[in-house]
């Protein structure tokens, strides 16, 4: 009887052993995998990216070189035209221009490169929807535990949620800020006042600000990446005086 105890136990332990390393090397293959679909992620996302920031750089150059042709035909309008409505717009062509490349120049000195492409990317998107899109960027290098590719989603959730809310004469806006030595991205879109019971129901699975038709996982995606880093969005209602309309405000807080 002793005899068949103690092989019991020992063929329980070595069950107990095995199940154990089984699930030891089961946990570093899941690791490893993955290890490695964050990394084929962050290939894509540089595969995808890299030659729209080469597209942004050759963007810059050509309106660099149209700058000085600009400044050439101003200097010949100013001594050679009397007519003023012929100075007005050709200044005011001259200052539209000019913002629009300083808003292609502060993408550059973005240090991280892949979200320059990507903000690039959505500036084009704006202009094809003809939607009213702004950039600030006062932080050009944001600090964050965050993967590039995690970064992407985040930001292009948020922007597409405000690009998509079917608003007449929709405005957004992305900054991209420090406050008290952490980086901050914001988005702002014109959108109607939204009740606080409603805001806490926006990152719920299936949610959309969209028509009632359109049911989206985008909120809920830049929720369920912000939770694995203990980092949430803050949603507010804010009137902007300036187009006389309520806001709707995303902001992210990266703490480290």
């Amino acid at each position: 009887m002793k005899l068949d105890i103690y092989s019991i136990l020992e063929n329980f332990i070595l069950f107990s052993v095995l199940s154990l390393s089984m699930i030891f090397i089961n946990l570093v293959i899941l690791k490893n995998g993955l290890r490695n679909e964050y990394e084929s992620r962050q290939l894509q996302l540089y595969d995808k990216y890299i030659p729209i920031i080469e597209d942004l750089i050759s963007e810059v150059r050509k309106k660099q070189h149209e700058f000085d042709n600009h400044i050439q035909a101003l200097n010949m309008i100013v001594y050679t035209n009397d007519n003023k409505e012929d100075i007005v717009d050709n200044l005011k062509k001259y200052t539209e221009d000019l913002s629009y490349t300083n808003r292609l120049g502060a993408l550059i000195k973005l240090k991280n490169k892949v979200l320059a492409g990507f903000i690039y990317s959505k500036e084009n998107e704006a202009r094809e929807k003809e939607i009213e899109f702004h950039i600030k960027i006062t932080n050009y290098d944001i600090d964050t535990r965050l993967k590039d590719f995690e970064l992407v989603e985040i930001i292009g959730n948020l922007v597409d949620n405000a690009f998509e809310t079917e608003v007449q004469d929709n405005v957004v806006e992305l900054i991209i800020s420090r406050e008290n030595n952490l980086s901050i991205i914001e988005i702002y879109n014109k959108y109607p006042h939204i009740k606080q019971a409603e805001i806490k129901i926006f990152f719920r699975k299936e949610y959309s600000t969209k028509s009632k038709k359109s049911r989206g996982y985008g909120l809920y995606n830049v929720k369920e990446i912000l939770d694995k880093y203990n980092m949430s969005v803050e949603v507010r209602n804010q009137h902007r005086a300036e187009y006389n309309s309520n806001f709707l405000v995303f902001k992210v807080v990266f703490i480290q």
